[in-house]
Order: C-alpha cells, then sequence, then structure tokens
C-alpha cells in the first residue's frame, strides 16, 4: 500500500509496524495452526481514522484438509477483510468490514482498526496447538470452540478489517485483512510482502 500525504510540522504519526504470526509451539506440518500476521498502520496522533494501512495474512492450518483449504488468504487492498477458506465453503466465519474484527468459529478473528488503536498486540494462541496472532491485531490459532478439533484452526489477519477465522468441523486456514488509503497518487497491490510488515517514509 503506497501514497503521498500532506503534513505538517510538528505533527505526530504514530506507527504500527504488522508481525508475522507465529508457528504453533506443539506442531508440526500434520498438527497444528499457525496465528494471523499482524497489519501495518499509519495515522496521525488523536485522530480516529489511519492514513493507510496494510493488512496482514491469515494463518495456515494443518494439511489434512488439502490444498488449498489449509493456507492462509494474503492481505487485501479492500477495506472489508476475507473470511476463512471454510467461509468460502460454509458461510461460518467472513472477514470484518468497515474497521472491525473478523469473525470466527474457532481460532481467533485478526483485529480490525477500532480494535488495534486501543491495543495493538496479537492475540495470543489459546493451545499449544495454535500460534500467535503477530503484533498488528493478528489473531491466535488453537481457540475454541470447535465442533471436531479446536486444536488445529489458524487465525486471521489483522488489518483495516481483521480477517476471519477457523471453520466449523475441518482444518481451515485464516482470512487476509483489509487495508485503507487515504493518500493520493496510491499504487496497491496484495500478495507482494511475506514475512513482517514494513514501513517507508520518503519526502
Amino acid at each position: 500500500m503506497k501514497g503521498t500525504f500532506n503534513v505538517v510540522g510538528g505533527q505526530v504519526l504514530q506507527v504500527v509496524v504488522g508481525e508475522m504470526g507465529s508457528e504453533p509451539v506443539q506442531g508440526n506440518e500434520a498438527n497444528g495452526a499457525g496465528g494471523g500476521g499482524g497489519g501495518t498502520f499509519v495515522w496521525t496522533e488523536g485522530q480516529l481514522q489511519p492514513m493507510i494501512v496494510a493488512g496482514g495474512g491469515g494463518g495456515s492450518s494443518l494439511q489434512n484438509n488439502g490444498l488449498p483449504h489449509y493456507q492462509g488468504k494474503p492481505g487485501v487492498t479492500t477495506e472489508d477483510a476475507t473470511g476463512s477458506r471454510s467461509d468460502d465453503e460454509y458461510n461460518d466465519s467472513p472477514g470484518g468490514q468497515n474497521g472491525e474484527d473478523g469473525q470466527s468459529v474457532s481460532g481467533s478473528g485478526g483485529r480490525g482498526w477500532s480494535s488495534v488503536l486501543d491495543d495493538p498486540s496479537g492475540v495470543p494462541a489459546c493451545q499449544n496447538y495454535g500460534g500467535d496472532g503477530g503484533f498488528g491485531g493478528g489473531g491466535g490459532g488453537g481457540c475454541m470452540p470447535n465442533l471436531c478439533n479446536h486444536l488445529h484452526t489458524a487465525g486471521g489477519g489483522g488489518g483495516y478489517s481483521g480477517g476471519g477465522a477457523g471453520g466449523t468441523c475441518y482444518y481451515h486456514g485464516g482470512g487476509g485483512g483489509g487495508s485503507y488509503n487515504t493518500g493520493s497518487s496510491q499504487d496497491n497491490a496484495a500478495g507482494v510482502k511475506s514475512g513482517n510488515g514494513q514501513v517507508e517514509f520518503t519526502w
């Protein structure tokens, strides 16, 4: 997410750099699920709307359910986030809208702007088979409830709106966080950054 912004002397900018979600403490490719990635945010101190936000990607789940179901989704350039892979099939864990948190059946939905402004921490894993969400509102893995096995459910990505997480009964990757850009000369694209977030200022 790129944009050009007008600023003035003395204006204080607040910055949150998103962190990659962690792998589960006791997991491997057949057990466990990762935490969602945190979103990256820049805003003016005291303001209730951000200048720019880049959404984080959802965590991946264990591989038993096959491709693409276990893979987390990347962050998106739209303000509304995406639901988990389970939501694609069952409409059970949609992404957040209008800056709200992602919904979840299991796992933890990613945090949206309204939550990150209050607390930018990632959501901790609920079980050892889940990974912690990354700083910037990433959702934690391994959270209840789940009718089959909540231990292996991934977290959603943080962002302007949080990604959905988990699924009703199967193991699905988390949804990607939404993004936001009030700048001019925008250049926005999804899926171009892996690992931790990054902020660059040029003037």
